[in-house]
């Protein structure tokens, strides 16, 4: 018996996942199968929302004779036998190969921070960013400004600055998320021809 629950909060409620369109597709487990036909059969199971139909048809699996149970699960083993005898002969051509370059460089991205949310660059930012050096870079004979202490004097400085100055650096800003966005969904347009989400499994139960 194998049961997966959503539960509110978690970041894991939905999994992305790098699906390969051209693979072989893998027969349903017996009681995946089973529920499937049901559902087909009765409306009312179709009309229910996934946690109430995952729920209805686990408990009517438990009431599934053992010899039903057994047929279905003959059916599912001829077909997982020959399923795995077209993925193995799959596994050989340059679809797969493609494929696996694909899922190895998602992988990479992932672990390096690739879902780290990114945020749009503002004109304060972008004045930061070009004013902070000139600011914290050290007087001949003086020490080293401190960080807090430059940040205080570049908001301050901010602040005086007229709506002229600030719009100058408005458009630097615009310029800069706009080359982002165009650079990040010229990547995204490539990544998602393979790319799927992956519908939850809210309730699922097997012997």
């Amino acid at each position: 018996m194998a049961t997966r629950t959503a539960a509110k909060g978690l970041k894991k409620k939905t999994v992305k996942k790098l699906k390969d369109k051209n693979a072989p597709k893998a027969p349903l487990t017996p009681y995946l199968r089973w529920g499937q036909e049901q559902s087909s059969k009765d409306p009312s199971l179709q009309s229910m929302t996934i946690g109430q139909r995952g729920k209805v048809l686990g408990d009517m699996w438990k009431s599934v004779s053992e010899d039903e149970k057994e047929s279905i699960k003959s059916e599912y083993q001829k077909e997982k036998e020959a399923y795995l005898k077209e993925f193995e002969a799959y596994k050989k051509t340059d679809n797969y190969k493609k494929w696996l370059k694909q899922k190895d460089a998602l992988a990479t991205e992932e672990k390096s921070g690739g879902k780290k949310k990114r945020t749009a660059r503002s004109a304060y930012n972008v004045y930061f960013k070009e004013q902070y050096p000139i600011l914290s870079a050290p007087k001949e004979g003086e020490e080293k400004p401190q960080m807090k202490d430059v940040a205080s004097a570049l908001a301050k400085q901010w602040k005086a600055y007229t709506d002229e100055e600030r719009a100058a650096y408005q458009e630097k800003a615009d310029k800069i998320n706009k080359e982002k966005r165009e650079a990040e969904y010229s990547k995204k347009e490539e990544s998602d021809n393979e790319e799927e989400e992956e519908e939850e499994e809210v309730s699922e139960e097997e012997e």
